[in-house]
């Protein structure tokens, strides 16, 4: 889905219009239909046909003749497990990759990353309705690795159970490299494991990362670096109707997300929940970072809701004062009620505001910076629009599922 321009004039980020441009206007070259789950190379990259010795068209066949044609390239893969014996897969062109669902599974075989994007100019690329499993990096980026100036669109996708445990460790579910740049739309990024963190997403210095309606939980850091455990930013970070829940991280900084010593953070009506043990479920370093009407509860003992000077857009929630939100928020809140992180329709779990919840109707009667919930939902279903990722319909504010 192409988002509504208007979630963004909050932001005031080029993002947006950059992300939208770089998919204009693109045609099709090729398509190719994977037919088997066998880990297999293509007989003769470029010349159009996807075709192994024996097993027909492979995923890694079809993305080496997607590398070696001109132009745009789409490879369907169905439902199936793709294990990877050979190795990191690469895709180095513009390729529309689609799968079939959280049943189509690209596991790395406890090698990583599992997938590597650097298109660079000859992108961007993009990849709908996979899973992207078990990669094991040596280094950093244990599921995803996004460089060489890349663009890369994850739709509708499940990143889960990679780890960067070696060396630096950082990035084991995603990781975008220096002047990368990465766009999360209905993904879910969870149980990854790393080091020193960004153990769900790392985001690097001139880096950039636009999460929407996203689930960034359980994933856990297990050294003593002082990043964040869900998402770790020193590049741009945009978190839009999204949810951050359950990261952990014992010996660092930020459960949820580190904002870290450059580039900027914008926090839009996103959900923190559970975020810990940790000093905090959100940390500001130094980099410039920015709340509008986000819900911060639910924190370990131990653990604060935020940590560092924030600048708040106002209609937040937090349920102690570490946020410090001010004026036109809701601070030290005793009980938000919100449910668990559970499917409560659309495409990615969320937390749902209980019958009751002083998040209902708390925004703005219009909000323009989030038309449509997590969920997909539009706002605002009551007087107002709510604090946090979910909108509350009829349905729950009846106290019925």
């Amino acid at each position: 889905m192409v988002p509504d321009g208007r979630e963004y004039d909050v932001i005031g980020k080029a993002i947006a219009l950059s992300v939208l441009v770089a998919w204009s206007g693109a045609g099709h070259a090729a398509v190719f239909a994977v037919t088997s789950t066998v880990d297999a190379a293509d007989n003769a990259p470029g010349n159009g046909i996807c075709a192994s010795a024996a097993n027909g068209c492979t995923l890694r066949a079809a993305v080496q003749e997607a590398n070696a044609l001109a132009g745009e390239d789409s490879i369907s893969a169905p439902i199936g497990q793709y294990v990877l014996t050979l190795g990191t897969l690469t895709l180095s062109t513009r390729i529309n990759l689609f799968g079939a669902g959280p049943g189509s599974v690209i596991d790395g075989n406890g090698v990583g990353p599992v997938l590597r994007v650097n298109a660079g100019a000859n992108g961007p690329v993009s990849i709908d309705g996979v899973t992207v499993r078990n990669g094991a990096s040596p280094t950093d980026a244990g599921g995803i690795r996004i460089d060489n100036t890349t663009l890369l669109k994850l739709s509708n996708a499940l990143v889960a159970e990679n780890t960067a445990i070696v060396g630096s460790g950082q990035g084991g579910g995603i990781f975008v490299d220096s002047f990368s740049s990465v766009w999360l739309d209905g993904t879910t990024v969870r149980d990854n494991t790393c080091t020193n963190g960004g153990c769900g997403v790392r985001v690097r210095s001139s880096a950039t990362a636009l999460i929407l309606k996203s689930t960034i939980s359980n994933n856990v850091a297990t050294g003593n670096g002082t990043g964040g455990a869900g998402i770790e930013s020193q590049g741009v970070l945009v978190l839009t109707n999204s949810t951050v829940s359950g990261n952990s991280n014992a010996k660092g900084s930020a459960g949820g997300v580190y904002a870290g010593s450059s580039g900027t953070v914008d926090i839009v009506y996103s959900t923190f929940i559970g975020n810990g043990p940790a000093s905090a479920q959100l940390v500001r370093a130094t980099a410039t970072t920015q709340v509008l009407g986000s819900l911060f509860a639910g924190a370990p003992a131990g653990t604060a809701n935020c940590a560092g000077t924030l600048v708040s857009q106002g209609r937040n929630l937090d349920t102690g004062t570490s946020c410090n939100f001010g004026i036109g928020s809701l601070n030290n809140v005793a009980d938000p009620k919100v449910g668990p992180l559970a499917d409560n329709g659309g495409a990615t779990r969320t937390h749902a505001l209980l019958p009751g919840s002083p998040a209902i109707d708390a925004a703005d009667t219009a909000c323009p910076e989030s038309v449509e919930d997590q969920r997909e939902i539009p706002r605002p279903q009551g007087a107002a629009c709510d604090i946090g990722a979910y909108e509350s319909d009829s349905l729950f504010q009846d106290g019925f599922e």
